[in-house]
């Protein structure tokens, strides 16, 4: 029924009277963790996965938590000895690819990951897998449908399971404005919100009313209040139950619900499946279908989603005129970069960086970056701070390829982000990773005039930065296969003129390109709710539509 602190106090309750039941320490634990509490999760967890040795799932759970909870190490050893007592349980080896992937181990990585796929394919529908993880993986669009319904279908269960049926809405008159709802767990420190305050800001209030609903805990940011300020509603769910958080939305009579978080962590997709808002779409936090029938639309542009891939989305697209992902840069400047020295860079080498977070290196692109570190004398790898446990692998993972360690270098996390993106302006290329891209970091990269080398693949999640440099004016950074991607890396890097060239085109453009125009991006977004608002007042259905761009 969507009341889990009830059913807490409940399972509390039976746990004390008998500490050993497994089965409720189970359902306690994973009624915990469905409310993010992930590190309270722990202990019921374990105590039901001692219990049961053998029980796969509940090892899976546990290990899932402990994932959450950033205990990778303790995850993968539980998880293999899952594997040994469970030779080719699915779940297990996507959860421990999962672990590999954060922690840049990568012993038979692909041979897992295969054997995910292999045991998707043929059992659809059975095996519910991580649709964040598979996007990191994976780049058939056909593949990610096919192994996100899953999903969809148990977000539909917890919806249908409360016995409410998806709420009726009366077709209003037409009104002078219409009632946007937001809903994320991401307004806090997060590039979600980076993204989407200015837009708040800059909705026109004569046809427009915004209502900001916040999901998940947050400590106070500046950020946060600027999230808060730019509504005209603030609206915290935090602890709320999908159903109760979805009748709220009704009673606010919102026009559009727009989701800013599809799966991701923290998201309550099954409010959605209320169907609260008479039109639903999803923008920005998620780059992927939902296989569902929770959304009407999702806000894209044709490079991200081009008609091949639109096939394999359940969601009927809207395209933009630009890039969907524009950075909200009004606010910002650049402020004087550091010395190379004080950031631990040689004074003469050629910089590649890549500041994308370790899950989404891959082996067979690691490879190629070695490559480039041996064919380029004098130049380096500068990559985000990770995990002590993936530092200490990637740096074992060079030396294996026979690159000095030495010319790894990492960069400590940063605090504050003017400094960082200071900071990062002394990279000469940025090499973005596959098939899961730089998306927000891209755009930061480009912000700062640093060139940005991509590799485009089949899926939404593998296109986003190369619709960035399309919109910039910079496709020949946009490549297509990994030699590619080589090859267009070292020509820039054995030509420092063909490199200064960019950095000057990207100078030039930055003030007036529709990438950094978070107002012009707004003019689009409000003609695209627009439209889908007239075309449910004259009771036709959703269907795909073009944005207009009108502005100069």
């Amino acid at each position: 029924m969507g009341r889990h602190a009830d059913a807490i106090t409940v399972l509390r309750q039976v746990v004390a009277l008998e500490p050993n039941h497994g089965e409720t320490l189970f359902t306690l634990g994973a009624t915990l963790a469905l409310l993010g509490g992930h590190e309270m999760a722990l202990e019921p967890l374990t105590r039901a996965a001692e219990l049961a040795p053998d029980n796969a799932d509940w090892q899976v759970a546990l290990a899932r938590s402990l994932i959450l909870a950033k205990r990778h190490d303790d995850a993968i050893r539980i998880l293999e000895s899952n594997l040994i007592r469970h030779p080719g349980h699915t779940e297990t080896l996507l959860y421990l690819v999962q672990c590999q992937q954060s922690l840049c181990r990568w012993d038979h990585l692909y041979e897992r990951v295969t054997a995910v796929c292999a045991a998707l394919d043929k059992a659809p529908g059975t095996i519910v897998a991580d649709p964040w993880v598979m996007q990191s993986l994976v780049d058939s669009a056909e593949q990610l449908q096919w192994y996100t319904r899953p999903m969809a279908q148990i977000t539909m269960a917890k919806a249908v399971a409360t016995g409410v049926r998806p709420f009726v809405h009366t077709r209003p008159k037409r009104r002078k404005r219409i009632r946007l709802g937001y809903v994320s767990p991401d307004f806090r420190p997060h590039p979600v919100a980076s993204l989407v305050a200015p837009i708040f800001e800059q909705h026109d209030r004569s046809h427009f009313e915004v209502i900001a609903y916040s999901l998940a805990a947050a400590a106070e940011s500046p950020l946060r209040t600027r999230i808060r300020d730019g509504a005209d509603r603030f609206v915290d769910f935090r602890g709320r139950s999908s159903l109760n958080i979805a009748q709220t939305i009704f009673d606010d009579r919102v026009d559009i619900l727009i989701d800013l978080a599809g799966y991701t962590a923290g998201a309550q997709t099954e409010i959605a499946a209320f169907r609260p808002a008479p039109i639903q779409a999803g923008y920005l936090g998620y780059p992927g279908t939902l296989a569902g029938n929770f959304l009407d639309y999702i806000l894209v542009d044709r490079f991200v989603l081009p008609e091949s891939v639109a096939a394999f989305f359940s969601e009927q697209p809207v395209y933009l005129p630009n890039s969907y992902l524009t950075g909200g840069k009004d606010d910002q400047t650049i402020p004087a970069p550091p010395e190379r020295e004080a950031c631990g860079l040689p004074e003469d080498a050629f910089v590649f960086c890549c500041f994308n977070t370790t899950y989404k290196i891959l082996p067979k692109l690691f490879t190629v970056w070695m490559q480039l570190l041996r064919e380029v004398p004098h130049s380096v790898l500068w990559l985000a701070e990770p995990a002590p446990e993936a530092r200490a692998n990637l740096l074992h993972e060079a030396g294996a390829q026979g690159v000095d360690s030495s010319r790894i270098i990492f960069a400590p996390r940063c605090p504050n982000v003017a400094d960082h993106l200071a900071r990062v302006t002394l990279g000469d290329l940025f090499l973005d990773t596959f098939p899961y891209n730089a998306h927000a970091t891209a755009n930061d990269m480009l912000w700062v005039g640093v060139p940005v080398l991509t590799l485009a693949g089949h899926t939404f999640p593998s296109r986003v930065a190369g619709s960035q440099l399309t919109t910039i004016g910079l496709p020949e950074l946009v490549t297509h296969s990994l030699d590619e991607y080589r090859d267009r890396a070292l020509e820039l890097a054995h030509n420092p003129e063909i490199l200064k060239k960019l950095r000057w085109r990207l100078a030039d453009v930055r003030q007036h390109t529709p990438l950094f125009d978070s107002v012009r991006l707004t003019r689009h977004l409000e003609q695209a709710f627009e439209m889908m608002w007239e075309r449910y007042l004259d009771g036709k259905p959703p269907a795909p539509l073009t944005v207009a761009n009108p502005l100069p």
